[in-house]
């Protein structure tokens, strides 16, 4: 499959897993939008991807629903439809043993591996649908 003419919008594109999707989509054609939290990391991450499309990038929570929608709106509204999504955007804590897991950690993992990949799912699908 050709990913030249696609555009992808990966969560969690700014580093590891996500970076190395974005940039090898980046380097097939496709239109690559990552998004994260810290602009500055998603910057340096799109100066660096040397590609026939530039990658570009939007900040974003995937944790917080009301962030996600406004990420949705404003890529489909300055790019136009998603043709791929990846939901790369994960969080892990260093206290991971369940005697030293405290709630509040464990909440910030649900909010940003679980919650967001349905988040983003759930906005991305219908227009995706179409």
């Amino acid at each position: 499959m050709s990913l030249s003419g696609k555009t992808a919008l990966i969560t969690g594109g700014g580093t590891g897993i996500g970076l190395g999707i974005a940039q090898a989509f980046a380097a097939a054609g496709c239109r690559v939008i990552i998004a994260g939290r810290r602009a500055e990391v998603l910057e340096r991450a799109c100066d660096a991807t040397k590609s026939p499309v530039p990658m570009t990038y939007r900040t974003v929570d995937v944790g917080d629903w009301p962030s996600v929608e406004a990420l949705f709106a404003e890529v489909y509204k300055d790019v136009g439809p998603l043709d791929i999504l990846v939901n790369s955007a994960g969080t892990n804590t260093a206290r991971r043993r369940l005697a030293e897991l405290s709630v509040e950690d464990w909440d910030a993992m649900m909010k940003i591996n679980c919650y967001g990949s349905f988040y983003c799912l759930r906005a991305a699908l219908p227009k995706m649908a179409e």
